[in-house]
């Protein structure tokens, strides 16, 4: 090499050491006569100086020599190449995506005497481009089949509850004849056994619906829309006004609460569990409460339905929301309302708990995602 391609090679290498891209230059027989020290670990040699004095030439690196063919036509047709992509080994035959631009260099006369250009490592890049697509193929591929099972669950579980009903119907007509035309020849053991089978029978027909209730909350029924919960809530009051009278309770709602962007028929099966649950709770009991309320003594942003009845222990608070089950079994129900409440809450990415109400009840405190809710003044 003559002095003043060295003194090239040499100002060349302290500016270009530090770059994250790979720079060399070729002869007319494409032998590498410079490269920084990037370059040549991308080639797989320990340093540039090695490299140079190996005599490798560049068209050695190609995976597939059509690359460089292609490369050279495009550098004789335009005398420079952009970002042309191809596969370049190293010294072990490992494949690395690289990314070269380049040029032709040629002396006065316009003879070629080399090549000069960038090379920029795209291995990381696209190999992370690539493991997120597959990631993303295999997630949808997880979804789908998520999709199909949860399919087949409804399907099953709509087979097995109408399958369930049509026996249930009619062992609950033959109990309701036996008690109007024999009730006389049953004696009072045959009554209590027939009470006991209509209890049963109307446990039965609870679970059934509540199997029913749970899987539709998985299910789009209609359109989000801003609703009044003081106004849905009233409606599942009404909707329980005998039995809300015959249990001599007083279910109160505080005014002006925030509205939810919600669907109006899912909120109404969310209060109407939550009622039901606080109705059982106060049964036969004295100057019984049930309050629908907003804030405090919650924390901000929280609703709540609370009860006077006798609460609940630490214990029950950690597991009253696990399916059918059922702290009272003395009293009819399938043990999966309150399931079914969480499940709501957790499609609008709320969350609902219980903890201890302030006359010794219960109180099922619930918040709903920020988008599902208005600001309002918490009090």
């Amino acid at each position: 090499m003559s002095q003043s391609k060295e003194s090239i090679a040499r100002v060349a290498a302290r500016a270009f050491g530090l770059l994250k891209e790979g720079v060399f230059e070729l002869d007319s027989e494409f032998r590498v006569v410079f490269v920084n020290e990037y370059a040549a670990r991308l080639a797989g040699f320990p340093d540039a100086k090695s490299l140079v004095a190996s005599g490798l030439r560049s068209v050695d690196l190609y995976v597939d020599l059509a690359d460089h063919e292609q490369m050279m036509e495009r550098l004789l047709d335009g005398g420079e190449v952009d970002g042309y992509v191809c596969r370049l080994k190293d010294l072990s035959g490992r494949p690395r995506w690289i990314e070269v631009s380049g040029r032709i260099l040629q002396d006065p006369a316009g003879q070629t005497t080399g090549y000069w250009g960038v090379l920029r490592d795209l291995t990381p890049r696209l190999e992370a481009e690539e493991a997120r697509d597959r990631l993303h193929g295999e997630l949808l591929d997880a979804l789908k089949r998520l999709e199909a099972r949860n399919r087949d669950l409804r399907e099953f579980s709509a087979a097995v509850t109408h399958d369930l009903r049509s026996p249930l119907v009619a062992l609950k007509g033959f109990a309701e004849i036996l008690g109007d035309k024999y009730a006389a020849c049953l004696g009072d053991d045959g009554m209590r056994m027939l009470e006991r089978m209509r209890f049963n029978a109307k446990q039965m027909d609870q679970i059934i619906r509540g199997i029913q209730d749970l899987v539709l909350v998985e299910q789009e029924i209609e359109p989000c829309a801003w609703v009044d919960p003081a106004q849905v809530f009233a409606a599942v009051r009404a909707n329980r006004e005998q039995q809300i009278l015959t249990a001599k309770v007083d279910v109160r709602i505080q005014e002006d609460l925030p509205r939810l962007r919600v669907h109006s028929t899912r909120l109404y099966q969310l209060l109407d569990n939550l009622l039901s649950n606080a109705l059982r709770a106060v049964d036969g009991q004295a100057d019984a409460r049930v309050d629908f309320a907003y804030g405090a003594p919650c924390a901000a942003g929280v609703f709540f339905i609370e009860d006077n009845g006798p609460g609940l222990s630490e214990q029950q608070r950690e597991k009253v929301f696990e399916a059918f089950l059922r702290i009272d079994r003395s009293r009819p129900g399938a043990g999966i309302g309150l399931t079914i409440a969480q499940r709501i809450m957790a499609s609008y990415g709320g969350r609902i708990w219980a903890e201890p109400g302030r006359s010794g009840g219960a109180r099922f405190c619930f918040a709903f995602g920020s988008d599902c809710q208005e600001a309002a003044d918490d009090s």
